[in-house]
């Protein structure tokens, strides 16, 4: 089914590289067309029974507890560079996914939308020779029915960075956007997105971090559990490890690149002691950003 038979969560801790990223920021690249269909209008090729809410809670619950059986960038069954369309189809029907194909420029894209009461999400898959390229899955805390922050972050343990980190080795590119700084209007937080890429491997992780404005604002900490600061928003894009163009070129909106920050300059650490941070036994992945490259300091 276009899925890595032997790569079953978690992989072992042993460090992909030890090569340090010594780029100041992502170069642009113009995108390739991913396939030469004629654009059409959107359409609903799969059509699954309608769950009642708990149904579908408890179904998309229980892909996010085992990834579908395989690990990144396998998600949920599907290998980018590996998965054609037809196997997405038959997957639908086994997990109960409404999948709806939408025209995207010269190509097309497969979508699927979720919403369980703790979570609301997406994921994209395009598609090039009626094969799976690439996938985009987000998701963010949506609060409904007294739902809790800690039970988004429940529902997604496998993929928190303190279980992924370890698991992949050492990043090959670690980026900090600090956005703008806090805004004209009243705010209590700073956010943070910290983009952590394993290019050999066909995996970025996107996880934000939100700090109180007092003295520790500059701590940044990516962690689900005690003492982290990750917070309600995760963006996992996934390419084939072969894959000759750099993974970012996938995600139009990518990381910004007039702010996205290598974490050497950012924070005076490189992939390697990033990676190091996780391997503390008892003691959260904390760091300090470099204050002067904040916006607004």
């Amino acid at each position: 089914m276009g899925c890595i038979g032997n790569s079953k969560m978690p992989p072992t801790n042993t460090p992909e590289n030890t090569e340090t990223s010594t780029q100041t920021l992502l170069p642009t690249y113009t995108s390739t067309p991913y396939d030469t269909q004629t654009p059409s209008a959107a359409t609903t090729f799969t059509l699954i029974p309608t769950l009642i809410p708990e149904e579908e809670k408890a179904n998309i619950l229980g892909l996010l507890s085992a990834n579908g059986g395989c690990g990144l960038p396998c998600w949920w069954g599907i290998t980018p560079g590996e998965t054609t369309r037809s196997e997405v189809e038959e997957l639908s029907v086994k997990y109960n996914l409404r999948l709806d194909e939408f025209p995207k420029g010269f190509s097309r894209s497969i979508w699927v939308d979720f919403e369980n009461g703790i979570m609301q999400g997406s994921i994209e898959m395009g598609m090039e020779n009626n094969s799976i390229k690439y996938m985009k899955i987000y998701a963010a805390y949506y609060p409904r029915s007294g739902s809790k922050l800690d039970d988004f972050k429940k529902a997604w343990q496998l993929f928190a960075p303190e279980k992924l980190i370890p698991a992949l080795g050492i990043p090959t590119r670690i980026f900090i956007d600090p956005g703008l700084g806090p805004s004209e209007a009243p705010t209590t937080y700073l956010t943070y997105d910290i983009y952590v890429l394993y290019d050999t491997k066909g995996i970025r992780l996107v996880y934000q971090v939100r700090n109180e404005l007092s003295a520790s604002r500059y701590k940044i900490c990516p962690v689900f559990g005690q003492g982290g600061n990750a917070e309600d928003d995760i963006r996992i894009l996934l390419a084939s490890p072969t894959d000759i163009v750099p993974i970012e070129t996938y995600d139009e909106t990518g990381i910004q690149e007039h702010r996205a920050i290598p974490i050497e300059k950012a924070a005076g650490i490189t992939p390697e002691e990033f990676y190091k941070l996780y391997m503390q036994p008892g003691k959260p992945a904390c760091f300090n950003s470099l204050p002067h490259l904040l916006p607004g300091y």
